[in-house]
């Protein structure tokens, strides 16, 4: 039997390891079902350009993309949405990113046949700065505010409200990062083998410690749960340093699982923010905060706050100034925002100094993301194996810290470490979903 792409010099060449293995068992067992002698496995990756120009070609209805000019859009093509739909789902598969449909709409055909080689560009925000940590605020202060929020699945799709939770069943705690809010996970909680909710973390967690907001969660958790012997937890960013010390408490009482971590750890964290934020002073660091959550709330900057600020002596100061900029421009109530710029700050101080003291039995999974040009060295495994007396596990995606949770293939590597018996459970679940063309005929 042939082999091709198989080596593990490097981390690259160790994921095309993984996929090469794949296609090889696939290849023994229909060679063995028929019977063949001689077999070739190979990877068919390394067409995936020529292939998705074919696909693309094809929903298009045209033989040749070079015939279409360069600077006509998909829009000016006058595509079924259901064309554009497709679209979507061929680069979702290819290049494993979840385009909107209205970028699509945008793409020139230049813009589709450059797409492989503008992809990576795509996948980071190496300059967002703060916004690769705090992207919005949600109007919603009631939703923003409530500690667990069920997430769509494949086992539960239709589920909005908790009561329809399976309570005896076992579950994904995920923990988001520092903006705390469970949209964040959406692309990755719709393709999960297992029922799945977020545990945010509010406004009204702001003044709590690290260990603290773990054990709020584990508090709350026990109240509605029944534990299994094996959890999975989900912690992204920030969220990393709270999954761990949740790991660490229910190990205390009796349990263990596994802990993925999307893109951080303790160490990594504060790589992260010296590489996007910069390693600013704490007047500095105050005052980029105040004038990002302005930016969010307000929809532009003001070089009239700026000057404020830097007249500002305390943090009190700055904080007021904003929200006396802010009236008329936000709707959100004085509390809300106030609380939103106070637990931003103190979480970033946290991360900063934040050095957990433990070993867990528990295994730990590194998704880890594109570096930063600006990032400092670190350890493959971020440091995690400091926490854990088991190997750490890494899996690699290809887009940058802020972008990760937008990336598909976590939920297939969430997926492919679930228990068996959760696996065979989901096997059996109808994978059926209704739609109702008139949402009030079926009344």
């Amino acid at each position: 039997m042939f082999l091709s792409q198989l080596s593990t010099n490097s981390s690259k060449q160790h994921k095309l390891q993984l996929q090469s293995y794949f296609s090889i068992l696939n290849a023994l067992e229909t060679s063995l079902k028929l019977e063949n002698s001689n077999v070739i496995s190979f990877n068919l990756n390394k067409r995936i350009s020529e292939n998705v120009i074919s696909k693309i070609e094809t929903i298009l209805g045209i033989k040749n993309i070079n015939d279409v000019p360069d600077d006509v859009s998909l829009t000016d093509l006058g595509l079924y949405e259901v064309s554009i739909e497709e679209i979507k789902s061929v680069l979702k598969e290819s290049y494993h990113i979840v385009y909107p449909t209205k970028i699509i709409k945008e793409m020139t055909i230049a813009s589709l046949k450059n797409l492989k080689n503008d992809v990576m560009v795509q996948n980071t925000k190496f300059n967002s700065g703060l916004g690769a940590f705090y992207t919005f605020i949600d109007d919603d202060e009631c939703k923003a505010t409530e500690p667990m929020v069920v997430m769509p699945t494949k086992l539960n799709s239709t589920i909005e409200n908790e009561e329809e939770l399976d309570f005896n069943a076992n579950f994904l705690a995920m923990i988001p990062g520092f903006e705390g809010h469970y949209s964040i996970f959406r692309t990755i909680s719709e393709r999960l083998r297992i029922q799945a909710m977020t545990f945010q973390l509010g406004p009204d967690l702001k003044d709590q410690t690290i260990p603290q907001m773990a054990s709020n969660i584990l508090t709350f958790v026990k109240k509605r749960f029944e534990l299994k012997k094996t959890f999975y937890i989900l912690g992204y960013s920030f969220g990393v340093n709270i999954a761990l010390e949740l790991a660490a408490l229910m190990e205390k009482d009796g349990h263990k699982g596994i802990v993925f971590c999307l893109d951080s750890s303790p160490d990594a964290l504060r790589v992260h923010l010296n590489a996007y934020v910069g390693n600013l002073s704490d007047s500095k660091l105050e005052n980029a905060i105040i004038e990002h959550f302005y930016q969010l709330m307000a929809g532009k900057h003001s070089d009239e706050l700026r000057k404020d600020l830097e007249n500002a002596d305390t943090w009190p100061q700055k904080v007021e100034a904003c929200t006396l900029k802010l009236k008329g421009l936000a709707h959100y109530s004085l509390e809300y925002k106030n609380s939103i710029f106070d637990e931003a700050y103190r979480r970033i101080k946290m991360a900063k100094e934040y050095e957990p003291n433990f070993k867990l039995e528990s295994q730990l999974v590194l998704i880890r993301g594109i570096a930063h040009p600006k990032a400092e060295n670190i350890a493959e495994d971020y440091n995690l194996s400091k926490y854990t007396k088991q190997p750490v596990k890494i899996f690699d995606i290809e887009t940058d810290h802020s972008l990760a949770p937008n990336d598909c293939r976590i939920s297939n590597i969430i997926n492919s470490m679930l228990d068996s018996d959760l696996t065979e459970e989901y096997k059996k679940t109808s994978q059926c979903e209704v739609y109702y063309a008139n949402a009030f005929k079926m009344f």
